[in-house]
C-alpha cells in the first residue's frame, strides 16, 4: 500500500465543503454505490506525527457525519492554504481507511471486504437524518461538552458546523437547556440506539471520560426508552469501533509504529479497555492486512 497522500486518494474524492474550521469530504470508489463520508480540522501543515487521539476523535468525526448522512450544511468561505486543506483531507481518509483497501495489481483503491462493525453496520441501518432526531442528538452532544463545567471553542465550532437552519442555531440549542423526558420521548424508535451509541464515541475520544458524562448518557438512555443492558451494549459497540480505527491508524504501509501503538494501549484503558483487548484487536487487523500474528 502506498503512503496516503492527497495525489493518491483524490480519485476517491467524490465531494468536499470547507467550513469554518474543517473539510466534510465525501469518498467513493468508482464501482461502489455507498459513498463513506468523513471531516477533519484544518491546520497548519505540520510534519509532526498526528497523536492517536486526533485519529479517534476525527473517526469519531467521520461517524457523526456519516450517520447524519449529509453531513455538515454551511460551507465557510475561509481562504485556508490549499496545502492545509489538503492534509485535512488526508486526515479525513485515515479515519474511514478501514473502508477501503490497495490492490498492488490495478494500483487502485477498492471497497473493502471487510464485515462493518456492529458500530458501523447500525449506523448504515439506522442513521439519524429527521431534522428532530438530529437537533436531539446534537443537543446532547452540547450537554456532554459541558459536563465539566468548561466548553472549549473547539467543541462548540466542532458541533456548530451539523447544525442547519432545520434544526435551529446553535446559540438556540444553548438556550434550551437540558433534554427533557418528553422530547426524548418524541425522537423516532429507530434512531435511538443510534443516538445513544454516538453519544458514547464522542464522549469516549475525549481523552478522559467524565463520570458526569457516563452518567447523563445513562439518563438519556433511560428517556430514550432504552434497557441498561442495551446502553452497555452500546457503550462497547462505540469503544469497539474506535479501538479499530485507532489500531488501524498505528500502521504506516502495513508496517506497525510501535511508538503509535504504545499509545493505542495507553488509549485504550482510558477508554475503558483492557491491554488484552486491545491486542486482540491489533491480531484480527494483521490478519486482515494478511500480516500475520507477528507484531513486526
Amino acid at each position: 500500500m502506498p503512503k496516503i497522500e492527497y495525489r493518491v486518494i483524490e480519485p476517491l474524492i467524490e465531494s468536499k465543503k470547507v467550513l469554518a474550521g474543517s473539510v466534510a469530504v465525501s469518498f467513493r470508489c468508482p464501482d461502489s454505490t455507498r459513498a463513506v463520508r468523513a471531516q477533519a480540522a484544518v491546520t497548519k501543515v505540520s510534519r509532526r506525527r498526528a497523536s492517536i487521539w486526533n485519529h479517534i476523535q476525527r473517526s469519531a468525526m467521520a461517524a457523526l457525519a456519516d450517520a447524519m448522512e449529509a453531513g455538515p450544511r454551511t460551507e465557510n468561505k475561509a481562504n485556508f492554504r490549499d496545502e492545509d486543506v489538503q492534509a485535512a483531507i488526508v486526515a479525513a481518509f485515515e479515519s474511514v481507511q478501514s473502508s477501503f483497501r490497495w490492490d498492488e495489481t490495478e494500483s487502485r483503491w477498492f471497497e473493502t471486504s471487510v464485515q462493518a462493525s456492529t458500530f458501523q453496520q447500525r449506523l448504515r441501518e439506522m442513521p439519524v437524518t429527521d431534522p428532530s432526531d438530529q437537533a436531539v442528538l446534537l443537543r446532547a452532544l452540547l450537554e456532554l461538552s459541558q459536563s465539566d463545567g468548561i466548553v472549549t471553542t473547539e467543541e462548540l465550532l466542532f458541533i456548530s458546523e451539523f447544525v442547519h437552519p432545520d434544526i435551529g442555531t446553535l446559540e438556540d440549542m444553548l438556550r434550551m437547556g437540558p433534554l427533557t423526558s418528553e422530547e426524548l420521548s418524541r425522537t423516532s424508535p429507530e434512531a435511538r440506539p443510534s443516538i445513544v451509541m454516538l453519544a458514547w464515541a464522542c464522549a469516549l475520544c475525549d481523552e478522559a471520560l467524565d463520570p458526569a458524562e457516563s452518567a447523563r448518557i445513562e439518563e438519556i438512555a433511560r428517556g430514550l426508552g432504552l434497557s441498561v443492558t442495551e446502553a452497555h451494549q452500546l457503550r462497547i459497540d462505540a469503544q469497539q469501533f474506535l479501538l479499530r480505527q485507532a489500531v488501524a491508524s498505528a500502521y504506516v504501509d502495513g508496517v506497525r509504529d510501535d511508538e503509535a501503538y504504545a499509545e493505542v494501549t495507553f488509549a485504550a484503558e482510558k477508554m475503558g479497555i483492557g491491554a488484552a483487548e486491545a491486542h486482540e484487536m491489533d491480531r484480527v487487523f494483521r490478519f486482515e492486512l494478511g500480516l500475520g500474528d507477528d507484531s513486526h
